[in-house]
Formats: C-alpha cells, sequence, structure tokens
C-alpha cells in the first residue's frame, strides 16, 4: 500500500500446502503521527493457530495506542484459552523506530546507506498467551529510504544475504515480498513476509 508523503508497506502470506487457513498475520496501521507494525504467528498451523493470530489482531485494533508493553500485556491475557502467538510489533514515529518481540519472528532493518549496518529487535523467547516473558524493547534511529522486513518462522532463516551482500531497498515493495515469499517459504509451516519503507 502506498500513503500519499507517507510511509508504504506490502505482503506476501500463504497457509500451509494443501491448508486454507493460516495462522501468519500482520496489521500495519497508524495513530496520529506513528505507524504500528505487528506480524503474528499462531503456533503450529491450522485453524486453531488462525483463531490465536486474529485474536490478536482484534485486541490490538481495539488497545489504542499503548506502549509496547501494554500491548503485549492485553494479549497475553486475551490469548489465555487460545494457543497463543509469536508476535512481532514495531513502531515508527518520525525518525524513531522501537520495536520487541516475544518468539521467532524475525525483523531487520536494512539501510538505505551500505555503511550502516543493520539493526534486529531483542527478541526474547516465549509464547504470548502462555508464558510471556518481560520485554527487551530496543529503539533506533530511521533514515529516509530504510526498509523495514519482518517474517515468521515459515521463512527459511537464509533468506536474508549476509551484512556486507546487497539487498534491495528501493523498487516495488510488492514485488519484494512476493519474491522472497516464493523463495524461500519452508514446506512445512504457513509462511508470511512484511515489509515497510517508512515515510521520507
Amino acid at each position: 500500500m502506498d500513503a500519499l508523503n507517507g510511509p508504504t508497506w506490502a505482503v506476501a502470506l500463504r497457509p500451509l500446502p494443501g491448508e486454507v487457513a493460516c495462522g501468519d498475520a500482520w496489521r500495519v496501521r497508524t495513530f496520529g503521527e506513528a505507524l504500528l507494525v505487528v506480524v503474528v504467528d499462531g503456533l503450529g498451523h491450522g485453524e486453531q493457530a488462525e483463531t490465536a493470530a486474529r485474536a490478536a489482531l482484534a485486541t490490538l485494533e481495539d488497545a489504542g495506542d499503548g506502549s509496547l508493553p501494554e500491548l503485549f500485556t492485553l494479549c497475553h491475557r486475551a490469548l489465555a484459552t487460545t494457543r497463543g502467538v509469536a508476535m512481532t510489533i514495531a513502531r515508527i514515529e518520525g525518525s524513531r523506530l522501537e520495536w520487541a518481540g516475544v518468539g521467532n519472528i524475525a525483523a531487520v532493518l536494512i539501510p538505505a546507506a551500505s555503511d550502516t549496518p543493520r539493526r534486529h529487535p531483542l527478541l526474547v523467547g516465549g509464547v504470548v498467551g502462555y508464558r510471556c516473558p518481560p520485554l527487551l524493547v530496543r529503539s533506533v534511529d530511521v533514515q529516509p529510504g530504510d526498509l523495514l522486513m519482518l517474517v515468521t518462522d515459515g521463512i527459511d532463516p537464509d533468506w536474508l544475504p549476509g551484512p556486507r551482500s546487497p539487498f534491495p531497498t528501493d523498487g516495488a515493495l510488492d514485488t519484494l515480498v512476493s519474491a522472497v515469499l516464493h523463495r524461500w517459504a519452508l514446506p512445512g509451516d504457513d509462511a508470511l513476509v512484511l515489509a515497510v519503507r517508512p515515510a521520507g
């Protein structure tokens, strides 16, 4: 999606081959000047995983613009009767990116400048809805042209080239996420790729 003078994002996902329900889900929405980016992965796959993922997103829709610890706590309580989810949330406001995650949803900020290192959130082990330890919230600077990407564990860990290898931060995001999904989706799980280019 393209927003006039604002952020651009695209997503590609598919359920486990042979199934219809997908436990991987996402949401990108604005709160005032802030952009909230969420990826959730219901444990396992199938209808119960999808139910847990949808419950997490519904909780966040009703939560408003709380802090990241508050959002995770609300989801943890709401998902107590589900199988739970892995979840990573990023909030971008101005030139600052704040992010945290519980579980194994990988995220990376790929800089437009080749001499700037890639950044990753500080993930903690656990399951939102079952065992949700204290978050490790991290804040980093965002520059024009930087690219934020999040992938679930249905994407092969080798999808991202090494830190000295080039990665396209410009061009059409829908083409990029589709290419990553097609090339790197694993056969035994749901899979999702989300890319966001912040405003500016």
